[in-house]
């Protein structure tokens, strides 16, 4: 489902993304479920975004976690490296952490494509700790749809000893075989458990997920972050 144009303004929210595995494997976040009520910030990663003139702001899902945007820095965090900014677009915050982001001034006007994705602790557990007047990027939202992505086996680079893929990929390079629709994040393994290591590597597809959210009926206040 490709949210068309992003509404938030005293309208629902709708936003589509990438929620990476290894944020359960280290404890970032819990897995989530389909009906759960969050609490999270997001990032843009951007493929091109670039200083515009003024113009009406856009937040405009491509498709899946792919964002048009063009919206307004609101602060800038240059001693951060990679360097970070806090982007607004018709209401709705997100960080950008990026070595182009060094030079971005606040009220400056940006413009270009990026992925969508979960904090993945930048800001829940750096920025927000030592800067006092932070913006606020949490949004209280409800998990609507998840789908398990697997890392095609061509992206996959595999060795005696360990496997390389990347984190996420375009849907537009997954079969439709390797995305399935689940309520849950928590899987149940049909590895044995005195799997030895070789055979567990051997048979381990590395994988993402994709999710969707809304505002519907959540609650503003009093929703813990997910962010563990």
């Amino acid at each position: 489902m490709a949210n068309d144009v992003f509404r938030y303004a005293g309208e629902q929210m709708q936003l589509t993304a990438t929620f990476e595995s290894w944020f359960l494997s280290d404890g970032t976040y819990p897995p989530l479920h389909r009906g759960q009520i969050v609490n999270l910030a997001f990032q843009l990663q951007p493929e091109d975004l670039r200083e515009v003139p003024a113009g009406d702001d856009v937040f405009e899902a491509i498709v899946d976690a792919h964002y048009r945007v063009r919206g307004t820095v609101l602060r800038a965090f240059a001693s951060e490296h990679p360097p970070v900014a806090v982007v607004e677009c018709r209401g709705f915050r997100f960080y950008v952490e990026a070595s182009e982001v060094e030079g971005w001034h606040v009220g400056m006007i940006v413009e270009g494509e990026g992925r969508l994705g979960l904090d993945y602790y930048v800001w829940s557990e750096s920025i927000v700790d030592r800067y006092t007047d932070a913006p606020d990027l949490f949004y209280p939202l409800r998990v609507t749809r998840i789908r398990r992505v697997s890392v095609p086996e061509s992206f996959v680079s595999r060795s005696e000893h360990g496997l390389a893929a990347p984190t996420t990929v375009d849907l537009s390079e997954v079969a439709a075989e390797q995305i399935e629709e689940v309520e849950t994040m928590e899987r149940r393994t049909a590895q044995r458990p005195d799997a030895p290591a070789s055979e567990a590597l051997a048979s381990y597809v590395p994988y993402f997920f994709m999710v969707d959210f809304d505002d519907d009926g959540v609650p503003r206040e009093n929703i813990p972050r997910t962010f563990q």
